[in-house]
Parts: C-alpha cells; sequence; structure tokens
C-alpha cells in the first residue's frame, strides 16, 4: 500500500516519541491495542496546574499509519485543556491524514489512547491526593480505603457536593474501583441517596494556583447559584 506524503512524514519524523515519568501525578498513561492487526499504542500526557497538557509522548507498535496517527494526535492535543481534547474524534486524524478505509482503525487507536490516558491522569491525581492526606495524618492509626461522594441538601439552589475520606464502606454504597498505571486501585464510595443526582457525572481533581479541589461535570445539573457553590437538579 502507498501512503501519501503526510503519512510519510509522520512515519519517517515521528513527533514526541519517547516517554514520561509515569511516576510524576501530572502523567496519564494509556496503553490500548487493536486484536485485529496487532498494533499496539502507548500515549502519555502530562498536565500542568491550569489543566493543560504541556506535553505529550508515545511508542507505538504497528503499521506507518499507526505510527503516523499516534505522531498527530501529540501534535493535536500538546497546549490544549483537558476539556478540549476530550473531544477529538477519530475522524479528524482521518481527514488530516487522509487515511485510508482500510486504515481508519489506526486512528480509533488513538482516540482510545488519549481517552485511556487522561482516564489514567485522573485516577492518579485522587491517588496521589490520598496519599498526600494520609501522610498529613500519620496520627490517624487507619489508613483512607477511598473517598466518598455525598450529595447534601444545603446552599442557595438546594443541592451541594460533599467529599469526605473513607475509612469503611457503608451498606448500600456503590463502590468504582479505578486502576493506575502502577497497578494501584483508587475506591470511590457514593452515599445511596445520592446517586440519582450524579448518575453520568465526571469528577476530576483540580489544583490552581490561589485554590484546590474537586470539580463536577454533571448533566443532571439544571442551574447553579450564583457564587457557583450549590446547584439544583
Amino acid at each position: 500500500m502507498s501512503y501519501n506524503e503526510k503519512i510519510l512524514d509522520h512515519y519517517e519524523n515521528p513527533r514526541n516519541v519517547g516517554s514520561l515519568d509515569k511516576n510524576d501525578p501530572n502523567v496519564g498513561t494509556g496503553l490500548v491495542g487493536a486484536p485485529s492487526c496487532g498494533d499496539v499504542m502507548k500515549l502519555q500526557i502530562k498536565v500542568n496546574d491550569k489543566g493543560v497538557i504541556e506535553d505529550a509522548k508515545f511508542k507505538t507498535f504497528g503499521c506507518g499509519s499507526a505510527i503516523a496517527s499516534s505522531s498527530l494526535l501529540t501534535e493535536m492535543i500538546k497546549g490544549k485543556a483537558i476539556e478540549d481534547v476530550t473531544q477529538i474524534k477519530n475522524t479528524q486524524i482521518v481527514e488530516e491524514l487522509s487515511l485510508p478505509p482500510v486504515k481508519i482503525h489506526c486512528s480509533v487507536l488513538a482516540e482510545d489512547a488519549i481517552k485511556a490516558a487522561i482516564h489514567d491522569y485522573q485516577m492518579e491525581r485522587i491517588r496521589h491526593l490520598l496519599n498526600r492526606k494520609q501522610h498529613a495524618n500519620l496520627e490517624k492509626l487507619e489508613e483512607a480505603i477511598g473517598i466518598r461522594v455525598l450529595i447534601k441538601q444545603k446552599g442557595c439552589s438546594g443541592l451541594k457536593y460533599d467529599i469526605e475520606y473513607a475509612y469503611d464502606i457503608r451498606p448500600l454504597e456503590s463502590i468504582i474501583e479505578e486502576s493506575c498505571s502502577d497497578g494501584q486501585k483508587v475506591k470511590v464510595l457514593i452515599d445511596p441517596k445520592s446517586v440519582m443526582f450524579i448518575l453520568g457525572s465526571e469528577m476530576d481533581y483540580v489544583e490552581e494556583k490561589f485554590s484546590s479541589g474537586f470539580v463536577f461535570k454533571n448533566p443532571n445539573e439544571k442551574g447553579k447559584c450564583g457564587c457557583g457553590e450549590s446547584f439544583h437538579v
């Protein structure tokens, strides 16, 4: 199969090949594969305190189209906020590289890799926060097993997110266990009365210059109060 000039350029002169420190809490790693052709892609991102991807590296075992898709993806995501990067679709890579139909799966692999890397980064941030909390409270005999998410009735709009460190599992709680790139697990426990208010939500821990905390993207929210501290559904 003959490749066009843009694919050949990224294949012969791939951008951002390499690895980032997987032990850095600001680094997320996505490792995905395509069983149909044997292609394997590892994508790593480094996110700054503003939620912007400041660096990206990849290693891909596969055909020219897979390597070109990986290389192009790293260029597309560097300097962009995570929120924007999550909107990237494989069709954009197909269009940029003019991939033939038989190679579209290479672009799907790239889209899967960035989703996996972002997911891993978010889990690493939560685990890092838990570890930091434990080290700051060494006088406590018990260790936090995860974080608990609750929705409490308070605030101007009636409902407010509340996050606490969980030292046990309560009856009827929903448990979400996610794996980080180093194999460790992070538990997110959801209070049974709160589940209906946060179905389909995304949660991330964000550190800014003057503040830090958990941020929710909740499709169930109908509006917020003026200060943004509470919401209604």
